[in-house]
């Protein structure tokens, strides 16, 4: 999979391309705002990833910039540890991480990388390709679900450390 970015004076354009099959997959709009899909057979003798590579190519020339998978945000979500809700818990955060994954692909911001849950809490792996982007969305749908307060958002630094990235203001 290849993305990339075009950044203008207020906002930024985003591109996406992918195979599957025997078709080339693409998604491309305004980060943040919107999602264009459309599918390209691939013909009998046509190379999947020559293609892509070469379409890559084309948008660079356009001024598109290639992304790379360097930015992390963690969500720590907090439950009581009642044992008789372990169960409800679980399944609540793999919705929740459904969730947020979907806000993400459908305006560019990325996508869920994993989730970690046990008794102590869960903890939900974001990739993100612009950082106030992402954490408005993620906190956005933990607002929806009621679960803003008791959530952390933490973006992952260079050095390895998390740094609190926990206010939230509406775009509204």
């Amino acid at each position: 999979m290849y993305k990339l970015l075009k950044k203008l004076p207020n906002e930024t354009h985003y591109w996406e391309v992918w195979k599957s099959g025997r078709s080339l997959h693409f998604t491309y709009g305004v980060l943040g705002v919107s999602n264009k899909s459309e599918e390209q057979p691939l013909s009998l003798f046509e190379r999947g990833n020559k293609l892509m590579k070469r379409l890559v190519e084309e948008k660079e020339n356009q001024g598109f910039v290639q992304c790379h998978e360097d930015k992390e945000i963690k969500v720590d979500i907090a439950y009581r540890e009642d044992a008789a809700e372990y169960e409800t818990f679980r399944q609540a955060s793999y919705d929740l991480q459904d969730k947020i994954n979907d806000s993400l692909l459908s305006t560019g911001i990325g996508y869920t990388e994993g989730i970690t849950i046990n008794e102590s809490g869960a903890t939900i792996y974001f990739f993100v390709v612009d950082e106030d982007l992402g954490i408005v969305a993620i906190q956005k749908i933990l607002l929806e679900q009621k679960l803003l307060n008791e959530s952390s958002v933490s973006l992952l630094q260079e050095d390895g450390n998390y740094i609190s990235a926990n206010t939230y203001q509406s775009k509204d």
